[in-house]
């Protein structure tokens, strides 16, 4: 038997061929929807505790600066401080919250404070003693904050910090 009579041999009917073709198909096309309808349905589930856990954010948290003080030390002894009394004006805890301070010379004092275990519970009123630090001077406290009349307060609820959220306060 050689090469030519295997070239003799008919293959299989083009009416095989072509169901055996559409068949392939079919259950490709099965896979792949039965794993899309999975996806999509995990992602929309997804997206759906998201959204609702921003919206919940939103409706039910907020806080409020009932009023911002500023302690003028002597700078040559001491950092000058700022004492903010803040309310938690909605029914999600407080975890924690960032102070911005822009000074006359464009720079950016910061504290990040994270309440940790004591953090401000629903529509409570807490008065914190800060220093504000520099970011732009790498020793601390060698400026005098008196020329830092204003800011603004990001709250930070569920752990993240809610930009949406910011409350500018001034000085008195």
């Amino acid at each position: 038997m050689g090469i030519l009579s295997f070239f003799g041999k008919k293959g299989i009917s083009p009416l095989i061929a072509t169901v055996l073709i559409i068949g392939f198909t079919i259950a490709l096309a099965a896979i792949i929807i039965t794993w899309g309808v999975g996806f999509v349905t995990q992602q929309t589930v997804q997206t759906g505790e998201q959204t609702q856990a921003t919206l919940d954010l939103v409706q039910n948290a907020g806080v409020k600066i009932k009023g911002v003080i500023y302690n003028d030390n002597d700078p040559q002894s001491e950092p000058d401080n700022f004492t903010f009394t803040i309310e938690n004006t909605g029914s999600i805890e407080l975890d924690g919250f960032l102070i911005r301070a822009y000074d006359d010379n464009g720079d950016v004092h910061v504290v990040q404070v994270d309440l940790g275990s004591s953090k401000l519970g629903p529509f409570g009123v807490k008065t914190f003693s800060l220093r504000l630090n520099n970011t732009a001077t790498p020793t601390e406290y060698q400026y005098d904050l008196a020329n830092v009349p204003d800011g603004d307060l990001i709250p930070e609820f569920r752990g993240a910090l809610a930009q949406f959220m910011k409350v500018n306060w001034k000085a008195t």
